[in-house]
């Protein structure tokens, strides 16, 4: 409920208790009340009177805001209002957590500001003078935080006092607590704009919160220091900051949201904090703000136009029709000056619509180049100038030119003044500012109003936009720059007076757009980089001053320089960087600069010899042969991925295993197996060597579970033991492969799959074998079916094979077991595949489809045309499928695919040594499929990996580089030949990066025995030496050491030191201080663990790791008979041998209050009570994980169950048994679900079986759910007849129990239920609920609220459409989905003849084969006359119904109709377009039918499809009759994607195309397989209307080296982004001389190549593929 302020009511006070005497005295009498609410019904009318507000929100456009769910079907992000979501989770939230605090972030100029104040005033407006006593009130504040004295700690009471004019007695009536607050009294919402200007008072700006270590650096929390949670509990903030200024924050939590007390760690209330960062404007929102300038400047549109002639006559009086050719005179300069990308941003909009129109005017300014040059920061400079200049015609008395001018230089150097000291810069006292000593503040803000205002009752000011102030501030250093360039003694400056020298501007901090105002003073000429060269140099030391001298001349908290201008140089640095300057060869030795931002800068053979580099970002650098001899390089960046470098000059082929915890590189004649050694990150170390090469015909030489390693010698199968290295097996494959042909080879149950061949090949005469290489047994397997075998695949688990003809037959499943087919798809097809897990395949047909097949119900999960964007496919070379992901490589790229969404998500280049296409030896890429990690061999040295998430990859390989860096470096970081020595400022990622990609040498015995018996060991508190580094040598120094007194963290795993050397770390004395020890994979077993658990000096131990040993009872016992340990929150004791008498003795510890993470997995714990005693400790009431995987317990359902039971913590989110695994929310579910509290239930994809669904369904005390989501899991009928026999849920609102194995019983119980009366949303599709599921549906009356229904995939017949539409109560569907359902027509005339939905607005009947009769029933319909969306595709209708469907005049909303894949032909198509009635139609699709060119001469008749937008004509013969036809219709302007693929339209046919002048919105047009030749691409080039085109295909048309020429002469097509050219000519070669990321499409000649991708009017032009 918004604020709404009643009258007084007469009334007695209630008696308050527990409160403060000020309010029991104020409440004893009305009078408190009444003048707190006349204060604050003075507020809510100051606010809504405010007419400056008024006029400042005349411009206001709704702001959007992503939302973190995406679309489930298309995979799109989907954006909502922000003002509706903000209301929906914040003010009016319904949650049980409800939250407190909402972080609203947003580039720069997004319109935080502008949203914050109009929220307030619609809240303060709506329902004003409502009494209604029962609604809440809620009462907004806004407030700029930086106008506050103290917004540290004080920042309510200021702000009620100061804005609302409160007494310090009614701020406490107004905080009072919700109980004790008078009723009339509203709830506060404090509205804190500009956290980014009290920033500084957090000291965050140098720390990243993440879980890594750095939140206990955050000392500061907004909400806790103002005591919100002691002042105003029921009180919401939203607090508004610049995103730039929060960009390294993980944990933001932590400094907005209320602290957690009750937490052992630093953490927030759960569900206290939310956070929404505001979306740049569309183009829909850019349209909707020029709109509204236009309306509201209706005096400068008239003059406007009076003086261009070429406008438009228009009537004086339609000032509606004026506005709106002026927005579109807006579209096009924002167009004109390509200035789309920066309207986005709300400010920038506002500011170039007050500049554009001047420049429109200036000839200088209106040619192409000049266009180019706009940039925002250029707009902001020309609004500003103009803005002075009206300030100063407004107020000056001079006529002279040369007075105004003065005068305007006179107000910049006071705004100048004003910017810095706003900054907090030190005045430099030789820059002299107008009257700065002596000028009143208060008359300064008025002379440069509306640039500068005033704060609210105070003499503070601001500046009206923080753009305007960072102008102001990089002018002034601007002119400093030229100041000290042309000084004669640049070193007698005092560097404590430039600005440029007291703070360090880097892109991380909200100095971001000063140096974007600097770079664009750098590339506009009025500085040059030798000015900032010069400046650089200028940090270079110059007499014999001792170094602590230099370092008290300057003082920084972040970091000591040696030089007076380190800062000033550094800055200077990173904005020559940013430039795009390159710095090859430059003398940089001795220069001191740390801190800059040198990310992606080029630096080949630059010598930095002796040069302060620390802290520098060097991510992606170029370095190669630069010189860092003697270079401080404390904590520089470089920004490298984990990385493998094989000593073998001559790599054939790599692999990964499948939870990435080895990888393997074939050599001639070995293959070398690595093992990932690294804790928290990738680090590899040589295991061990194995003769022979990897096998052919198997997908991988690793089996899953990591233990056994396949190589094939001399055809000899041997398979070999990873961890020992000793083989297992050896299999001679010369007599098992004796006419016989290999088609594959399953690692894991060492099975071979073999076509057996026959001297007389005749029908029947093949035979497919398989062949058990442990037990030498065979199998026969016959398909006799097939003559010819192409292809195949055998599922992982060898249960069954897909078998793919010669002859491009049909795909055919088929069991391995009885060798009967399963599955067949009756389509031709190229290829096919099973997915990991063996349930779904995926097959690309012959005509471009790609099917997604679930191989248990055997129909087709997901179909789409796939012939655009997986080329890939025609010519696989390597495929990896897990029926969410597909990989593969075509040409020299790796691509990869979301399933769900059909689209790519990335693509890889890959630059390796031999074409992959012939490359046989092995991929140079490989996955790990249980941790989604991909290796690739290096773009530019060979035998060099790299491994990363596919997110990483696809950030570092595309060019995603810094928005600072415009240089052309495009290939990363290189080390080669960088010189370097030792240096203690290294990180361990440092040295390995200049280990593998430059000269640097090992660490010795002698480095670590100096660096750890130095006389600052003291100080040390961190010593991680994991990963074998260590020798006995070390471990003895480590063992014995003594000055280790501040020790709070040791890593020694995974080292060989055995129980005497563990033993001997155990008893160490002298490190009282230690938190953290981990002894994991280190050999030791129960005396090291007895000297652990008995040292008595080790009390604040906080984390034990002591995973992967032989610790048994002994040890065990000892660990669970510890006392000391109070502070203990983490013990792993993973993969050990603790029986039950020692386990026993662990769970029966009482003084571990504070544990939250316990692993006993993979021990020998064999008793169920052993499990009890560990979830019924009522001591360890915070654990959160408990694990007790793999160990050797028979357990029970029951059993599971009465174990998650006992379990006290009721912080338990994991709990792992030996035969069960239950993840956080179905924990909660079973156990910690209160009856009032759950409202949603969101469990898809878990693998939920019959038993979980029971147990959900039976639940009878879920009062209050609304959705259950159950989707995609493994759920029989019986558990969905549990879920639909529930009579408890009387609020359910969505059930989703899509794809899982339902029958007709659940469809019948789900239709039974007539309790859920509120249920708007049924999802069941992917089923198999049949008729009788579906009649029982259509019979149910009770859910009257239903709007969405989809029974799609659920072999429901004729019979059980007609049952669906016997209803008569669903009044309010909306969407109904019946696709793949062999409705044929008596389904669909039964569908059409229901007369209660009138509100349908989506119908999905696609693969129904409805037939003509389907669609002449569905044409006579008069009821659906709101659909919107009509998908019929698929389903056998010719030109009788589509001429049926062409007759119907009652749908006049509909937007999308599909009929592609159909049998429509001439008649139809005419028919269709004799169509009048679907006048707002936006999207047709005849795709695959066959319309010919008469046809297509009928459809383009159509002079009623106005909005028409996309148009898809493949496959249709409509030849160059039919183009031509197509070209002459003038109706559809606003066509935007145009698709006619497989044509033959001919040169002719582009000709007339190329000539039609309506479709000027075209973006996309698709002519692949046209065959137009070298002419028709001539006759394209010379179109002079598509000015909007972005994406030309021309795949496959034979246009040769003259169309290619003749393309590049087009000057029109000036936002083309994408140009398809392939299979235009021979073979694919890389064009020499152009972009590493541009490749050309065959033997065009390169120069032809060179002059498209050089065209100067294409400067979008992206990819030429």
């Amino acid at each position: 409920m918004e604020i709404c302020f009643p009258k007084t009511k007469e009334k007695q006070n209630p008696v308050l208790q527990n409160f403060s005497d000020e309010v029991d005295e104020i409440n004893r009498t009305n009078t408190g009340i009444s003048e707190l609410l006349a204060k604050l019904r003075r507020y809510q009318n100051k606010i809504l009177a405010d007419e400056t507000l008024m006029n400042e929100l005349a411009y206001y456009i709704e702001p959007l805001t992503k939302l973190d769910t995406a679309n489930k079907y298309f995979g799109e992000s989907i954006y909502c209002e922000l003002t509706f979501d903000v209301k929906k989770h914040l003010i009016y939230s319904e949650d049980k957590e409800i939250p407190k605090v909402l972080l609203l972030t947003g580039e720069t100029g997004v319109g935080k500001s502008l949203f914050c104040k109009n929220l307030q005033r619609e809240m303060l407006s709506r329902e004003f003078g409502s009494q209604d006593p029962d609604k809440r009130l809620w009462l907004p504040i806004y407030v700029e935080l930086p106008s506050l004295n103290n917004p540290k700690e004080e920042a309510a009471f200021e702000a009620l006092i100061r804005e609302l004019s409160l007494t310090k007695d009614e701020v406490h009536l107004l905080l009072a607590p919700k109980r004790l607050r008078d009723p009339l009294l509203p709830s506060l919402l404090f509205i804190f704009d500009g956290f980014d200007g009290i920033e500084a008072l957090y000291h965050h700006q140098n720390h990243s919160l993440s879980h890594g270590g750095a939140d206990d650096d955050l000392k500061e929390n907004f909400y806790m220091s103002n005591k919100f949670g002691e002042l105003c509990q029921d009180a919401r903030l939203i607090i508004t900051c610049r995103e730039e200024n929060l960009q390294d924050i993980k944990r933001r939590d932590l400094l907005f949201a209320p602290i957690d007390e009750n937490s052992s760690e630093k953490s927030t209330t759960p569900g206290s904090f939310l956070e929404r960062k505001i979306a740049p404007f569309n183009d829909e929102q850019i349209t909707c703000y020029l709109k509204k300038y236009c309306i509201f400047h209706e005096t400068f549109v008239n003059k406007k136009r009076s003086e261009r002639e070429e406008s438009p006559s228009l009537p004086s009086d339609s000032t509606k029709s004026l506005s709106w050719q002026w927005v579109k005179e807006f579209e096009a300069m924002i167009d004109k000056y390509k200035l789309r990308e920066s309207a986005r941003i709300p400010f920038i909009l506002s500011t170039l619509t007050h500049v554009l129109p001047d420049i429109w005017n200036q000839e200088s300014l209106s040619k192409p180049k000049s266009a180019k040059s706009l940039s925002p920061q250029l707009l902001i400079e020309l609004f500003v100038s103009k803005t002075i200049k009206s300030i100063v015609q407004n107020e000056s008395t001079a006529t002279l030119r040369e007075g105004e001018l003065q005068l305007i230089e006179k107000r910049t150097r006071q705004a100048q003044f004003l910017a810095l000291k706003a900054s907090g810069y030190v005045l430099n006292a030789g820059v002299k500012y107008p009257e700065k000593t002596t000028i009143d503040n208060e008359r300064l803000i008025s002379e440069l109003n509306p640039l500068v205002k005033k704060y609210n009752n105070n003499f503070r000011y601001k500046f009206c936009h923080p753009l305007f102030l960072e102008f102001f501030v990089a002018k002034s250093i601007e002119e400093e720059i030229i100041r000290i360039s042309t000084s004669s003694n640049p070193e007698k400056i005092n560097p404590k007076e430039l600005f440029l020298n007291q703070k360090l501007l880097t892109s991380k901090a909200s100095h971001y757009s000063i140096i974007l105002f600097l770079r664009e003073s750098l590339q506009r000429g009025k500085l040059t980089s030798n000015q900032l060269v010069n400046l650089t140099l200028l940090s270079r030391p110059t007499d014999a001053k001792s170094q602590k001298e230099v370092e008290k001349s300057q003082e920084d908290a972040c970091f000591t320089s040696q030089s007076p201008f380190a800062v000033a140089a550094a800055n200077a640095i990173t904005i020559l960087n940013t430039s795009g300057y390159d710095f090859s060869h430059h003398d940089f030795r001795k220069i001191c600069v740390p801190g800059a931002n040198l990310s992606y800068g080029i630096f080949e053979g630059t010598d930095f010899t002796g040069a302060n580099l620390k802290g520098v970002d060097f991510t992606r650098a170029w370095l190669k042969d630069a010189n860092l001899a003697e270079a401080n390089l404390e904590g520089i960046e470089l920004g490298e991925l984990p990385s493998l470098k094989s000593a073998d000059s001559a790599v054939k082929g790599i692999a990964y295993s499948a939870n990435g915890k080895y990888f393997a590189a074939q050599t001639p004649d070995k293959v070398i197996i690595f093992e990932n050694v690294g804790t928290n990150k990738l680090l590899w170390k040589e295991l061990r060597s194995l003769p022979g090469s990897f096998p052919k015909k198997a997908d991988s030489p690793f089996s899953v579970d990591e233990k056994r390693f396949v190589t094939e010698i001399k055809n000899n199968l041997v398979i070999w033991d990873i961890a020992s290295g000793k083989p297992l097996l050896d299999c001679n494959l010369d007599l098992i492969t004796k006419e016989k042909d290999v088609l594959s080879f399953n690692v894991d149950h060492m099975e071979l799959l073999l076509q057996k061949l026959f001297c007389d090949p005749g029908p029947g005469k093949k035979t497919i074998l398989k062949y058990n290489v442990t037990s030498g047994s065979w199998t026969t397997f016959p398909a006799s079916c097939l003559d010819r075998l192409s292809h195949s695949d055998i599922s992982p688990k060898c249960r069954d094979l897909i078998i793919l003809g010669d002859d491009r037959r049909a795909v055919t499943l088929y069991n391995m077991k009885t060798g009967k087919p399963l599955l067949k798809q009756r389509k031709q097809a190229r290829f096919c595949k099973f997915s990991l897990d063996g349930s779904q395949i995926l097959s690309r047909l012959a005509e471009g489809d790609l099917h997604v097949s679930d191989m248990k119900r055997g129909y087709t999960v997901k179909s789409y045309n796939a012939k655009t964007d997986y080329l890939g496919l025609n010519h696989l070379s390597w495929l990896y499928y897990d029926g969410r992901l597909m990989l593969w490589t075509s040409g020299r790229f790796l691509y990869a695919h979301d399933v769900a969404s059909a689209k790519r998500y990335s693509s890889i280049p890959l630059r390796v040594r031999y074409s992959v296409f012939q490359c046989s030896d092995g991929p140079w890429y490989c996955l790990s499929p249980g941790s989604n990690r991909l290796a690739l061999e290096d773009m530019d040295h060979s035998n060099i990996f790299w491994f990363g998430s596919l997110f990483d990859l696809t950030n570092t390989s595309q060019q995603s580089y810094s928005p600072l860096r415009g240089a052309n470096n495009f290939k990363g970081l290189n080390l080669e030949g960088t010189i370097i020595d030792y240096s203690s400022g290294l990180s361990e990622e440092n040295i390995r990066a200049f280990k593998l990609r430059g000269d640097y040498r090992e660490f010795t015995e002698d480095d670590i025995a100096r660096l750890f018996q130095s006389d600052c060991a003291g100080k040390i508190t961190d010593i991680s030496f994991a990963n074998k580094k260590l020798t006995d040598i070390s471990i003895r120094i480590i063992g014995r050491d003594s000055k280790w007194t501040d020790l709070r963290k040791l890593d020694l795993s995974k080292n060989v030191l055995g129980d005497e050397k563990g033993e001997l770390i155990g008893k160490q004395r002298s490190w009282p201080n230690l938190e953290e020890i981990s002894l994991h994979a280190t050999n030791i077993g129960d005396k090291t663990a007895v000297a652990i658990a008995c040292n008595p000096t080790w009390k604040n131990m906080k984390k034990i790791q002591l995973s992967q040993n032989t610790i048994g009872i002994a040890g065990a016992e000892a660990i669970g008979k510890n006392k000391i340990w109070e502070n203990l929150e983490s013990l792993d004791l993973y993969r050990n041998q603790i029986h039950d008498t020692g386990a026993s003795c662990i769970g029966d510890n009482r003084n571990w209050k504070k544990l939250t993470f316990l692993n006993l997995g993979y021990n020998l714990i064999r008793e169920y009570s052993t499990l009890m005693l560990f979830c019924s400790n009522t001591t360890w009431k915070n654990i959160k994980s408990l694990s007790f995987q793999g160990n050797p317990v028979e357990l029970q359902d029951k059993d599971a169950i009465s174990l998650i039971k006992s379990v006290v913590s009721e912080q338990l989110e994991v709990l792992y048994l030996p035969q069960a695994t239950f993840d956080n929310a179905l924990l909660y579910y079973l156990k910690y679900a209160e009856p009032q509290t759950v409202i949603e239930i969101s469990a898809h994809y878990k693998g939920y079986n019959k038993m979980t669904a029971g147990v959900i369904g039976g639940n009878l005390n879920w009062s209050s759910l609304k959705k259950l989501d159950l989707s995609k899991n493994l759920i029989a009928d019986e558990g969905g007849v549990k879920i639909g026999s529930n009579v408890s849920w009387h609020n359910l609102e969505e059930l989703d129990l899509s794809v899982n194995s339902l029958e007709a019983k659940s469809g019948i119980a789900i239709g039974s239920n007539t309790t859920w009366t509120k249920l708007w949303s049924l999802n069941l599709e992917g089923n198999k609920i049949g008729t009788e599921g579906a009649c029982m549906i259509g019979k149910n009356e009770a859910w009257v609220s239903l709007r969405v229904l989809n029974l799609g995939f659920n072999f429901i017949g004729h019979k059980g459409a007609i049952g669906l539409s016997k209803n008569k109560t669903w009044t309010n569907l909306v969407t109904l989905a019946l696709h793949n359902n062999g409705l044929r027509e008596g389904g669909v005339i039964a569908l059409a003849k229901n007369k209660t939905w009138t509100n349908l607005r989506t119908l999905v009947l696609y693969k129904n084969n409805i037939g003509d009769k389907g669609a002449q029933a569905l044409s006579q319909n008069t009821t659906w006359t709101s659909l919107l969306i009509l998908n019929l595709s698929t389903n056998w209708i010719s030109d009788e119904g589509a001429v049926a469907l062409g007759r119907n005049e009652a749908w006049t909303k509909l937007q999308f109709l599909n009929l592609g894949d159909n049998k429509i032909r001439r008649k139809g198509a005419t028919g269709l377009g004799s169509n009048m009635a679907w006048t707002d139609l936006r999207m047709l699709n005849l795709q695959k039918n066959m319309i010919g060119p008469e046809g297509m001469e009928g459809l383009s008749q159509n002079t009623s499809w106005m909005r028409l937008e996309m148009l898809n004509l493949g496959h249709n013969s409509i030849g160059p009759q039919g183009a031509s036809a197509l070209a002459s219709n003038t109706t559809w302007r606003n066509l935007q994607v145009l698709t006619l693929e497989y044509n033959l339209i001919k040169a002719a046919g582009a000709a007339a195309l190329s000539k039609n002048s309506d479709w000027s919105q075209l973006i996309t047009l698709d002519l692949s397989e046209n065959d137009i030749g070298p002419e028709g691409a001539a006759h394209l080039s010379k179109n002079t209307s598509w000015e909007n085109l972005q994406k030309l295909n021309l795949y496959f048309n034979s246009i040769k080296e003259e169309g290619v020429e003749e393309l590049a002469k087009n000057k029109t097509w000036t936002k083309l982004k994408v140009i398809i050219l392939y299979s235009n000519g021979k073979k694919w070669e890389e064009a020499e001389g152009l972009s590493k990321s541009t490749w050309c499409p065959e033997r065009f000649g390169v120069e032809n190549v060179r002059k498209l991708t050089q065209n100067p009017h294409w400067p979008n032009l992206q990819i030429v593929s």
